[in-house]
């Protein structure tokens, strides 16, 4: 079993956009070899009732940050945290709710996978923020769900793939073994020392010898800044 985990705190639209992505491009989901949840992350009434209402796995996770992190950086990490100890799989996956997989794009993730190596897809990014990590696109398909061009891009995705493994990358989609993830402590409470908390957890993992490599046959477009964007509005 492969559990697909994301995260919502408060917009329908995002969580809408990325249950379509997985849903079309996730054959594993509909022979019953991988589940797909939300973790409900200090998420508002609507969201958690639209949930409800329309009988989408979730998990509810209320929680107050552990001082120093600023709340929503705490929030997140101990969020994601939670969404592995309740996983039902062996393998689990992590992705932003304003992502959407390319088809073919958890096959490639499992078909790398190893406990001694952690597996992302190669993102392409809308350029909303400047792209900083290894192996990033950049390339406007949309910069909310509103806009996204999801045929453009899947003919996009499918030109760029490629069955090549490249060490390092962006940190999600990521596909790890559970076990592996628990072994090496999970996420930080938040960021320490001005480092991101998914640095220092990638770093741990290397302590271990888990090395982070990127899948170029796993493609998933990235809005950036997702649901933030819509509290800045």
């Amino acid at each position: 079993m492969i559990s697909i985990a994301c995260l919502i705190y408060r917009s329908i639209e995002y969580l809408r956009f990325v249950k379509r992505g997985v849903e079309r491009n996730t054959p594993m989901l509909r022979s019953g070899e991988a589940e797909f949840y939300f973790v409900c992350n200090n998420a508002t009434e609507e969201v958690k009732n639209y949930l409800k209402e329309n009988d989408i796995p979730h998990y509810v996770f209320e929680t107050e940050p552990q001082p120093p992190y600023p709340h929503n950086i705490g929030y997140i990490y101990r969020a994601w945290n939670f969404a592995v100890k309740v996983a039902k799989g062996d393998v689990v996956v992590l992705l932003n709710s304003d992502m959407y997989p390319a088809k073919g794009w958890l096959e490639a993730l499992v078909g790398w996978l190893d406990e001694r190596r952690v597996i992302t897809s190669r993102l392409v990014e809308s350029g909303r923020l400047p792209s900083t990590l290894p192996h990033v696109i950049v390339r406007d398909f949309g910069r909310s769900p509103k806009e996204f061009r999801e045929s453009e891009f899947e003919e996009y995705a499918a030109k760029v793939k490629l069955p090549v493994l490249k060490s390092g990358g962006a940190y999600m989609p990521l596909a790890i073994h559970r076990s592996v993830f628990m072994l090496a402590g999970g996420y930080p409470h938040g960021n320490i020392g001005g480092i991101p908390g998914d640095k220092i957890f990638f770093e741990r993992l290397s302590s271990l010898g888990v090395e982070h490599y990127t899948a170029f046959d796993s493609i998933c477009y990235h809005i950036q800044e997702g649901e933030s964007s819509e509290v800045k509005k």
